[in-house]
C-alpha cells in the first residue's frame, strides 16, 4: 500500500510543483518525476535538496517562517538568507519554508529582499 506523503502532482502541461513538510526520505524519489520546482519545508535540510535535485528541479524554500521570519531581527534574516545561498545552485528560490506569518514586519521582509540583492555572487557556486 502506498503512503500518502501529502505530496500533491498536477499533471502536464502545467509546470509541475511539489509542495511538502518532512520529504528528505522522498528527495531521491522526487528526483525521478521531474518537477520544476520543489517546494521544501523550513526542517528539510536545504543544501541535501539542492545537491539531491540538482540540474533537475528547482528547489524553494526554506526559511523557518516563525524563528527566521515572524521572531527575526534584520541582521538574523540576512545571515539566513546568506546561509541558504551559500548552500545552494543558481536555480534555487529563496523564500519561506512555509508559509510567511501575517504579523511578520516588514521591515524584516524588506531585510530579506536586501539580503537577495547584496549578496556577493562571486564569491559563491551560483555562478
Amino acid at each position: 500500500m502506498r503512503k500518502n506523503y501529502g505530496v500533491k502532482v498536477w499533471m502536464y502541461p502545467m509546470p509541475v510543483l511539489i509542495i511538502a513538510a518532512y520529504i528528505d526520505p522522498l528527495l531521491p524519489h522526487i528526483r525521478t518525476h521531474g518537477c520544476d520546482i520543489v517546494d521544501v519545508d523550513w526542517m528539510v535540510d536545504f543544501a541535501k535538496a539542492n545537491q539531491i535535485l540538482s540540474g533537475v528541479s528547482a528547489v524553494s524554500g526554506n526559511i523557518d517562517p516563525v524563528t527566521s521570519v515572524l521572531h527575526s531581527t534584520p541582521d538574523c534574516i540576512q545571515r539566513e538568507v546568506h546561509r541558504l545561498l551559500d548552500a545552494t545552485d543558481a536555480t534555487s528560490i529563496i523564500n519561506g519554508g512555509c508559509e510567511i506569518p501575517k504579523k511578520t514586519s516588514p521591515s524584516v521582509l524588506h531585510t530579506m529582499d536586501q539580503a537577495l540583492w547584496e549578496y556577493d555572487y562571486s564569491k559563491s557556486s551560483l555562478n
